[in-house]
């Protein structure tokens, strides 16, 4: 029986220490991207104060408003409001949802009701 608990305390273990390394992981590639869109928009920048033609300049703008004018770190708060939100409509449709349900079988037992009284 101790082995046993031993066992599934070990695996406990190890599977605690696959999530926490695959947080860490993913902070990390996240910060990698943070930095390779900062070095991207900055780039871009240079290259609109360095442009000489006008299609460059249009180029170089669009560029920086497609790709600079969104936020450039997405916070831990920002993503869980937005988290937060998701979770709050899908509860409000399935609430809705089972609203309707409930209103149905209502509907079904009074037709069902009537039929009987007739």
């Amino acid at each position: 029986m101790a082995t046993i608990n031993h066992i599934i305390a070990g695996i406990l273990v190890v599977a605690t220490g696959a999530v926490f390394y695959t947080s860490v992981e993913n902070q990390k590639r996240e910060q990698e991207l943070l930095t390779v869109n900062q070095n991207l928009c900055s780039t871009i920048e240079e290259m609109t104060e360095n442009c000489t033609t006008k299609s460059c300049k249009s180029t170089a703008e669009l560029l920086k408003t497609l790709k600079c004018k969104k936020k450039q770190k997405a916070s831990k708060t920002t993503i869980k409001q937005e988290n937060d939100e998701q979770e709050k409509t899908e509860k409000k449709r399935k609430q809705k949802k089972k609203k309707r349900e409930r209103e149905k079988k209502e509907k079904k037992k009074e037709r069902k009701r009537k039929t009987k009284k007739e």
